[in-house]
């Protein structure tokens, strides 16, 4: 009893000295962001006056949330021990509870905060693009589902079989080593590349770990399906040297029923990677290189004048305005757009009706003030022209800028040479929409992309499949001959991905059946195999199970007969 009442006197203490700390801190940050928030309204325009408050808002509602989750964070160690005096007889049940203080404290602190700053975005008000509202809050949901499946799937484990949690518990190690040493392999051939640029610059820790954290989406649907297989090739082929799964089955247990936990581990990584795929993977693939040289500059204290070709989503783009014989030429289009990253290095040529050359206007940058519906140009020179194509003016503005209200965008000067692998489905949605004037051809690699960051994650559950029924054996020769076949396939998975992405950007293959056929081809293997493990039938080898399919697809002829 004595033992109980210190681990409960712990807790409160430990809450008090939270909330204290927190208190300190805030009181202590209280009076350098008032300045900040002051120096904020000051710095916008006359033109912008009528959002000064709801700036000022803003400010004040990120220094509340950021607080809110110190504290979440500060009270997390008196909610630990406060759980385990309170559950000191369901050791099991431990795990949950801290876990959903966890993520309701992710819930309060970074999903508004990320939602009010992609709402921006998703608008398509600075761009000038296609709104994609509805994509971005099926994004925002599903990254919300993600943070509170962590405790429901630990609360899932706590109310499993002792076999269940038994067969996930072999799971859970190798797949941990697995990804842990590909990620390590990643990141050490990362920083082969990119460690002298941290080293010159001194960047610290925190900022290395914000870049390769910022990649964690996008890793994570690189290596999960090979992680899967590879975990669980080694827990099953672990069991079966133990015999563990002879026993398992002669006691009545199926096959199916066996290795249902590792398909629910199956479904929840398909999960996982459908919220990455969706929006979060694509994105952090684009800005990527920007982030580096934005850590850099930071890690040197520069301002952002610094300028860098890393930085840019586009370089020497050419749009031509048909409607208003007017071409543009871009020499970079920042990653992060906005009113103090602005596009560089841009040349606009107005043409007449008989297409003669009027003026050219060559700016060091411009912006689209969405407010306004204008776009100014900075620090740059015109050319005016006559009838003959002769110059006849130039005049500079080093120190003003020129305004016009063209109908050109910025979402229009950058979808010219975008990369669809590093577009969302949002972001590919609303390219569709905007540019359904453009010929199929064109737009059939952003349509295999839409349908390919759908189909990606479900290899996760193809590999599952696939693994499974060929990890449980009964012989020593079974094991190496089930690892090897279940490796030949999934290899044959990512070459046929590949050569059918490849047919589907060159408009040779539909755009659905270029991201499904892998999945559709290889998960029917999969459901094929166990489905005649379930059965107790031997398991055909990929020789015999690639001859059969052969013979289904292409049937030979029958032998002519000849006339008596």
């Amino acid at each position: 009893m004595t033992k109980l009442a210190s681990q409960s006197l712990y807790a409160r203490v430990l809450a008090y000295l939270g909330v204290i700390t927190t208190a300190i801190l805030t009181w202590v940050a209280l009076k350098p962001w008032s300045t900040k928030v002051n120096l904020a309204v000051d710095a916008l325009p006359m033109s912008r006056s009528q959002e000064m408050p709801l700036v000022s808002e803003q400010m004040w509602f990120d220094f509340l949330i950021a607080h809110l989750g110190m504290l979440a964070a500060m009270l997390l160690p008196a909610w630990v021990v406060w759980v385990i005096w309170r559950h000191r007889e369901k050791g099991r049940a431990t795990l949950t509870w801290p876990l959903i203080w966890v993520a309701l404290a992710l819930c309060v602190t970074w999903i508004p905060s990320m939602i009010r700053n992609g709402l921006t975005e998703a608008s398509g008000s600075e761009m000038g693009d296609e709104p994609w509202l509805a994509e971005f809050w099926i994004a925002s949901s599903l990254m919300l589902l993600l943070i509170l499946s962590v405790p429901f799937m630990a609360w899932l484990y706590g109310r499993a079989r002792i076999v269940d949690r038994y067969v996930v518990r072999n799971f859970l190690g190798p797949f941990a080593l697995a990804f842990g040493g590909f990620t390590a392999i990643w990141i050490i051939s990362d920083m082969a590349n990119n460690g002298s640029d941290f080293t010159e610059a001194k960047v610290s820790i925190a900022g290395i770990a914000r870049y390769y954290g910022t990649q964690l989406p996008s890793l994570s649907l690189l290596m999960l399906p090979i992680t899967l297989l590879l975990a669980l090739l080694f827990a099953l082929s672990k069991m079966s040297k133990a015999n563990e799964l002879v026993s398992l089955l002669s006691a009545g247990m199926s096959s199916t029923r066996v290795l249902m936990p590792l398909i629910v581990i199956g479904l929840y990584a398909t999960f996982i990677s459908f919220v990455f795929s969706f929006h979060w993977a694509p994105r952090a693939d684009g800005a990527q290189r920007a982030l580096k040289e934005e850590i850099i500059e930071q890690a040197q204290s520069k301002k952002k004048s610094k300028r860098s070709r890393d930085r840019f989503r586009a370089e020497d783009q050419a749009y031509i305005n048909r409607v208003d014989n007017r071409q543009w030429y871009v020499g970079g289009f920042p990653e992060f757009y906005s009113r103090k990253n602005k596009i560089e290095n841009v040349v606009v040529a107005d043409f007449d009706e008989e297409d003669r050359l009027t003026k050219v206007i060559i700016a060091d940058r411009i912006y689209w003030d969405y407010t306004q519906d204008l776009w100014i140009f900075y620090e740059g020179r015109v050319f005016e022209y006559d009838e003959e194509e002769r110059m006849v003016s130039q005049t500079t503005f080093p120190q003003k800028h020129l305004e016009f209200d063209w109908r050109e965008r910025p979402w229009d000067l950058i979808t010219a040479g975008i990369n669809p692998e590093h577009l969302g489905v949002p972001q590919l949605n609303a390219f569709i929409r905007s540019h359904t004037y453009y010929p199929e051809a064109k737009l059939a690699p952003f349509k295999t992309f839409l349908h390919h960051r759908i189909a990606l994650p479900f290899g996760c559950l193809t590999a599952v499949l696939i693994g499974a029924p060929l990890g449980i054996v009964y012989s020593r020769r079974g094991i190496l001959g089930g690892v090897a076949s279940a490796l030949g396939i999934f290899f044959a998975i990512l070459f046929l991905t590949n050569l059918f992405m490849a047919l589907g950007r060159s408009g040779s293959m539909p755009p659905f059946v270029a991201a499904w056929a892998a999945n559709f081809l290889f998960g029917g293997i999969g459901a094929y195999l166990l489905w005649c493990r379930a059965r107790n039938r031997e398991v055909p080898s990929p020789k015999s199970l690639f001859g059969s399919l052969k013979r289904a697809l292409f049937p030979a002829k029958p032998a002519a007969t000849s006339a008596n």
